[in-house]
């Protein structure tokens, strides 16, 4: 696969978040994980964790949300998602439907 590189904002983001000290909703952390990454890594590949790995497996299903999404619109959301996460800003209308998404593979965990 071609090697994207993050924009300048997608990496200020990360930092802000890297340094957050305050309890984040676990939806909302499996959001930013499953774009950062989209964003860094592409589409997910590999074996679902096992049910002995919650968190794993909550993680590896997060990022299953994203697939085939191109990085540069993971870019984009993964900012959308750490200005929520830092600075309280709403999350765009793409981001709120994939906390749907995660929230509900959660539920059948």
């Amino acid at each position: 696969t071609d090697m994207y590189s993050p924009t300048t904002a997608f990496q200020t983001a990360r930092r802000s978040v890297d340094n957050l000290s305050t309890e984040q909703d676990p939806t909302i952390m499996l959001l930013a994980y499953a774009l950062f990454k989209q964003t860094t890594a592409g589409d997910i590949a590999g074996a679902r964790p096992g049910a002995f790995s919650l968190r794993a497996r909550s993680k590896f299903d997060a990022w299953t949300t994203t697939k085939g999404m191109a990085h540069e619109v993971a870019d984009a959301l993964y900012i959308n998602c750490a200005e929520h996460m830092v600075e309280g800003r709403p999350l765009n209308q793409q981001n709120q439907d994939l906390v749907r998404g995660i929230a509900e593979t959660l539920r059948w965990l």
